[in-house]
């Protein structure tokens, strides 16, 4: 009997021994972390953002490990092409078992010529094959900078003022873009009724031919008329025409005025004492005076006013002498 409760006993006991085991591991098990919990690569943007602009501002932000490493960890940088990080030659931060705290990025923005207004740029990060093994399946994530443009989309037309003649005189002026267009652009050209151009539409290119930095020349030119108007006015007036570049149709370029100098002037005849004798063998002799509008011409004094041999309709009073009737000696 007493046997039997003496094994009994040491059965008891083995059990209690058993749960006793169990439950340590569970106790382990608790407070030891997951076994795939890889470790942290910490990213900390200075400010809380990343700020740069097209004219030079950079920011910064760090990179560290949260543990050191059992070996070399190398974490990479790529961008998308707005932005540019520390020397773009080096784009790989490297930490070791004794440095593996914070390594300084500097973003810098790509100072492009097209007019974007606000946008962004990614910088973004991973763990390079070969690194140690327990951070081969960290994610480092990526930095998003938010880029100030210095581009604006406008037109460039100079000079705005020309000068030109009823005689034949012309002018030119220049058109050119100030940003580089996300697609063609193309700018009308209307003249008036006073003056002429001998384009009517510029195209501009992103690249290639037409580029959009290379001025194209516009050549202005006077309507010649009969009419006599003094020294006058025209404008030509730009547009840009539908389907060009998005950020260019909200633009409208400057206008170009002409100053019309006019080849018109008038001429009028009144008695006078002043020989000029009919040249038909009539005995009546008549004497004009010969009075000239030069409406504000510069003209040549070292000659006649009327060349020699010149036949001009006179009108006075009795009827109308036919230009035949009176040639102008001096």
């Amino acid at each position: 009997m007493t046997g039997h409760l003496s094994e009994a006993g040491r059965g008891v006991g083995g059990f209690t021994r058993v749960a006793l085991v169990i439950l340590m591991v569970i106790a382990l098990l608790a407070v030891a972390p997951p076994a795939d919990a890889a470790p942290v690569v910490v990213v900390v943007e200075s400010g809380g953002s990343t700020l740069v602009d097209e004219d030079g501002g950079t920011d910064t932000y760090t990179v560290a490990l949260e543990d050191p490493p059992t070996t070399d960890v190398i974490v990479t940088l790529a961008t998308d092409g707005q932005i540019e990080v520390n020397d773009p030659a080096s784009l790989e931060l490297t930490f070791t078992t004794a440095d593996f705290g914070p390594q300084t990025v500097i973003v810098s923005a790509v100072d492009d010529d097209v007019a974007e207004g606000t946008h962004s740029g990614t910088v973004t990060h991973a763990i390079a094959p070969g690194s140690a093994f327990e951070y081969l399946s960290a994610d480092p994530g990526s930095v998003t900078a938010s880029i100030t443009d210095d581009d604006v989309a406008d037109v460039s037309v100079t000079p705005t003022s020309v000068a030109v003649s009823e005689a034949g005189a012309t002018a030119t002026y220049d058109v050119v873009l100030t940003s580089e267009p996300t697609s063609n652009v193309t700018v009308t050209v209307s003249d008036d009724s006073q003056v002429d151009v001998n384009k009517a539409t510029l195209v501009f290119t992103p690249s290639g031919p037409g580029i959009w930095s290379t001025a194209q020349t516009v050549t202005v030119s006077a309507q010649p008329d009969s009419l006599v108007e003094g020294g006058h006015t025209g404008t030509v007036t730009h547009g840009i025409q539908a389907g060009s570049a998005t950020e260019y149709l909200g633009v409208t370029p400057d206008q170009v005025t002409a100053t019309i100098t006019d080849d018109d002037f008038s001429v009028a005849f009144e008695l006078a004492s002043s020989a000029a004798t009919e040249g038909n063998g009539g005995s009546a002799p008549a004497t004009v005076n010969l009075i000239v509008d030069t409406n504000g011409l510069a003209l040549d004094d070292t000659g006649p006013l009327v060349p020699v041999g010149a036949e001009v309709q006179v009108v006075h009073t009795g009827g109308t002498a036919g230009g035949a009737d009176f040639t102008f000696t001096s």
